[in-house]
């Protein structure tokens, strides 16, 4: 059923006067370089004075654990709210259905786009893509780019907007790979890209899965110009030799960049997302406790309906990128 990493008070259960939020992410398994509660630590302990209690929850990346543990966080915990980092389109699948079926808030602090979710992102990253890495690619001349992604909805999205910006960044796409997500080395056919006429290269893919791939293109002899997504950028790099991380672009938005130069680190881009979901809730929940209960089904449709309200208007907005690089054991800013 997957562990159950902390509760806010393990002698007791939580008073029922405060707000319970379910957070599922994934701290072991394929996408366990994505499991970091950074942003979740900075979310306020209380909102209109009552208190927030995080109930977390390890799905291991399987989406039918995450189901279960959905479950079980409301009917068992009955948290007002779900939250997950859903880094694949089943498992946030599995969760959308759960909170559907209890009228729950699902607020979703991973990359997977909302298209076709029923269940609202608090997170308008993968709305609002990186122009920063086209804009990079014509202003050092790059013409031909190939494509390795997943063959997901993470993947789609970033094929269609490289598609998109061919023409207003006067970009060739050259290649095309997709592979499974949480697949092995083996299953990844970078060889193609070895030989092919390409000035770049774009990895459309999620952490560790990101960092392998960049790692047997290197070993494999390709030296040329490696292009990430915010799905990839993690302190896992930092970990490969350098000279399989050096020459790879990374967007990251402002805060990260802080972050990377005055603690030299690179948290995930959950962060942000994270965050966002915090101060979210902080908005919403005090006007509705002025009429419903933490608790009643009451409390939980009005959430959920508000969160849907906020989390339409925020895609409207978009997110400010720079692109970094590993080089020589260091970030830094690309040039």
């Amino acid at each position: 059923m997957g562990m159950l990493l902390a509760l806010t008070s393990v002698a007791t259960s939580p008073a029922r006067g405060d707000v319970l939020i379910g957070v599922i992410l994934s701290s072991t398994g394929p996408s366990a370089i994505w499991s970091s509660t950074y942003g979740l630590e900075d979310w306020p302990k209380t909102i209109g004075g009552e208190k927030i209690t995080l109930i977390r929850y390890d799905d291991q990346g399987d989406p039918g654990k995450a189901a279960i543990q959905a479950k079980r966080l409301v009917a068992e915990h009955n948290v007002d709210a779900l939250v997950s980092g859903s880094l694949s389109p089943n498992e946030r699948l599995a969760i959308d259905g759960v909170a559907r079926e209890n009228n729950v808030a699902h607020l979703v602090i991973g990359a997977v786009t909302s298209a076709g979710f029923d269940s609202p992102t608090t997170s308008d990253a993968p709305h609002s893509l990186p122009d920063a890495v086209f804009e990079h690619m014509k202003s050092h001349a790059i013409k031909r780019i190939g494509f390795l992604g997943y063959s997901d909805a993470w993947g789609d999205l970033w094929l269609n907007a490289l598609q998109d910006a061919e023409v207003k960044y006067g970009l060739q796409l050259s290649a095309v790979q997709r592979f499974t997500r949480g697949g092995s080395s083996v299953d990844i056919p970078v060889g193609r890209f070895i030989n092919a006429e390409t000035d770049a290269l774009l990895i459309a893919a999620t952490g560790a899965s990101a960092v392998t791939v960049q790692r047997m293109l290197r070993q494999l002899g390709y030296n040329g110009l490696i292009y990430h997504t915010h799905g990839s950028a993690a302190d896992h790099v930092v970990d490969i030799p350098a000279q399989d991380a050096a020459n790879a672009i990374f967007p990251a938005t402002p805060d990260i960049i802080f972050t990377i130069f005055a603690k030299h680190t690179l948290p995930n881009q959950l962060g942000p997302n994270a965050l966002d979901a915090g101060r979210m809730l902080e908005q919403l929940i005090p006007s509705i406790l002025q009429k419903e209960q933490p608790g009643s089904i009451s409390f939980r449709k009005a959430l959920r309906e508000a969160t849907e309200v906020a989390v339409a208007r925020s895609l409207h907005k978009e997110r400010t990128w720079t692109l970094v690089t590993f080089d020589s054991g260091a970030w830094a800013l690309a040039q």
